[in-house]
């Protein structure tokens, strides 16, 4: 079987994703080509060069440039594709999927991540559009959960058949067991956006450092992204319990935080999905997260960690104060790595793919 993987405009997650796909294919021993712009295929040999990426102006002139539209019909031209896996949006994949579909018998995939753009996503509407023409082009579309796999079904009216749930793999080494490590932290971690909700976990914070209980735990938040609109928030808790990584943090960082972490906490206000949960139970790290998206699907409640409803920072309070007074009475962190090594492993997610793509 013979697959092309193509990613643009790829974020840091989903470069991985098809990196770790391709492996993982490849050694199930499916032939795999890799496609993308050079952003990315500037970095190493194994992509086929297409389109010169970049921020959104960019994609509009890489996907009206009739040079990449002949480039893709030399791929097809070239070589005989039995499945193309569209990983990430974008206004190119639309020619590129029609020139797909006249010049090869290929059955198309495409990744929807976002159904419907998350709160302060720039140029949404393009980006709503495109992925509602990409998901009618394709043979099969794959997302991350059955609610986004609900929302496609009904706001983008696709047959309920031709939309297939696989559950987002963490992009790290296997492991058979967690490294135990002191705790010390309740942690808030990924790249800084206000539908995360890191005001409700400052005010949070705020609350319970007043705590006795809590006088000797440090709220950790870690990520990119800008954090003045919450300096007041910041500024009330005291330094002794706050600890601010305003960085990229390295997988060995965000690895070290989140086993010396309680729990990570994931309150979005609005959202479809994340891999930081994936990455928390890989470090046998329970989880808080919000109502919202897919997020729910992820958690065994009062098991792995909890769900509350999305803007309650009482809800917040009470399930750090639930999680933390309980982690002799339930093993959150056994069961969050034994989820891990049941579902998040990308050796079951490619498996489970190529059975779909056989199909």
């Amino acid at each position: 079987m013979n697959v092309l993987l193509v990613g643009y405009k790829l974020s840091v997650g989903n470069d991985l994703y098809m990196k770790t796909l391709s492996v993982c294919l490849q050694n199930m021993g499916i032939d795999v080509d890799m496609c993308g712009d050079v952003n990315y295929t500037g970095k190493t040999n194994s992509y086929i060069a297409i389109g010169s990426g970049g921020d959104s102006k960019q994609m509009i002139i890489d996907t009206v440039n009739i040079k990449n539209w002949y480039s893709f019909y030399a791929v097809f031209k070239h070589k005989k594709y039995d499945v193309v896996f569209y990983l990430s949006s974008h206004t190119l994949n639309l020619i590129a999927i029609v020139i797909a579909r006249f010049f090869s018998n290929a059955k198309i995939y495409s990744h929807i991540h976002d159904p419907y753009p998350h709160g302060g996503a720039k140029y949404s509407f393009i980006i709503l559009f495109s992925n509602k023409i990409q998901a009618k082009m394709s043979h099969k579309i794959i997302v991350y959960g059955e609610c986004l796999k609900q929302m496609i079904v009904e706001g983008y009216h696709i047959d309920r058949d031709r939309v297939k749930v696989i559950t987002h793999g963490v992009y790290r080494s296997e492991i058979q067991e967690y490294p135990i490590k002191k705790k010390k932290y309740i942690s808030l971690l990924g790249r800084i956006e206000s539908y995360k909700g890191v005001d409700l976990f400052l005010v949070a914070a705020r609350l319970l450092s007043h705590d006795d209980d809590f006088k000797n735990v440090v709220f950790v938040i870690g990520g990119e992204g800008d954090l003045s609109s919450y300096r007041k928030l910041i500024e009330r808790i005291p330094q002794q319990n706050i600890l601010i990584k305003n960085k990229r943090l390295s997988d060995e960082e965000f690895d070290d935080i989140l086993q010396k972490s309680y729990m990570l906490v994931l309150p979005y206000h609005d959202g479809t999905q994340t891999g930081n949960i994936q990455v928390a139970y890989y470090n046998a790290c329970p989880v808080i997260v919000t109502n919202v998206g897919s997020l729910p699907e992820l958690v065994v409640n009062g098991e792995t960690g909890m769900v509350i409803e999305p803007g309650d920072h009482e809800a917040i309070v009470s399930s750090i104060r639930s999680i933390y007074h309980n982690v002799e009475n339930i093993p959150y962190s056994k069961n969050a790595f034994e989820y891990y090594q049941k579902y998040l492993r990308w050796a079951k997610i490619s498996n489970d793919l190529i059975a779909d793509f056989k199909n």
